[in-house]
């Protein structure tokens, strides 16, 4: 499985576009924050937009989605992996572990990038304001991970990359938006249904932590994401196995 996912990543990282789009992303990420410190210049509001995504977090899924999972439906090369000997099962795990550590290192990227422009704007971070930027873009990283774990499972499903991109941004964008809406209803509150999106459980343990109280609930709601991606893992393998594909 090693050299599988070496060369899935060395595949992606020799793509021209995979390094423009996340030079691309950077640009984003500057841009974003020039125009934050354009409207109030303080050091606290350099830290909420720089922990802030946004656009960053969806652009970002979209690019690794199509790296690690839809080029390879799109040229058969699954197809030709099979026929080297790998299990389907192998190959699932090994796509997730692709999509983790692309994640890992953009996110990783995004954090050292905003950090070391922190002075360029002429602004002095204080620990709580650092530890702000680096928090919110790690549990990011989880809700983002998630939510590609969860769209990838619709193309072992249907083999379409435009409905999995689709899906995707409807868990990125969508989902989360009418959460919000609809968090004040108090059926949904005594429910707890506005904690059901993996966007929303990165917020509620990123805000636990940051104000330091109810780390046993930050802890269950970490356990929820292992669940997420262990069944959506589950269900994808199922798929994959099931589905026929021409040699």
């Amino acid at each position: 499985m090693k050299n599988l996912i070496y060369a899935d990543l060395r595949r992606i990282f020799h793509k021209k576009s995979f390094c423009i789009l996340l030079l691309l992303l950077l640009a984003e990420a500057l841009l974003s924050l020039k125009i934050s410190m354009n409207i109030y210049a303080t050091s606290f509001n350099y830290a909420t937009s720089a922990s802030g995504t946004g656009m960053f977090s969806v652009i970002m899924g979209v690019i690794i989605l199509s790296s690690v999972y839809c080029d390879e439906f799109k040229s058969n090369a699954m197809t030709s992996v099979i026929g080297r000997g790998y299990s389907r099962t192998k190959i699932i795990i090994a796509k997730f572990i692709d999509a983790a550590i692309l994640t890992i290192i953009v996110t990783a990227l995004k954090i050292l990038f905003v950090l070391m422009l922190a002075p360029v704007f002429g602004q002095n971070l204080d620990l709580f304001e650092i530890k702000m930027i680096v928090f919110q873009n790690i549990f990011t990283f989880y809700s983002i991970l998630g939510n590609i774990i969860v769209a990838s499972f619709f193309l072992f499903l249907t083999a379409n990359t435009a409905s999995t991109i689709f899906i995707f941004l409807l868990l990125e964008i969508m989902v989360p938006t009418v959460m919000s809406l609809i968090s004040d209803i108090v059926f949904i509150k005594e429910i707890g249904a506005s904690r059901i999106d993996l966007n929303s459980i990165s917020q509620i343990i990123f805000t636990d932590i940051m104000l330091g109280i109810n780390f046993h609930a930050a802890t269950m709601l970490f356990i929820s994401f292992m669940i997420y991606f262990a069944m959506f893992m589950a269900l994808s393998i199922v798929c994959f196995h099931k589905k026929e594909l021409d040699f």
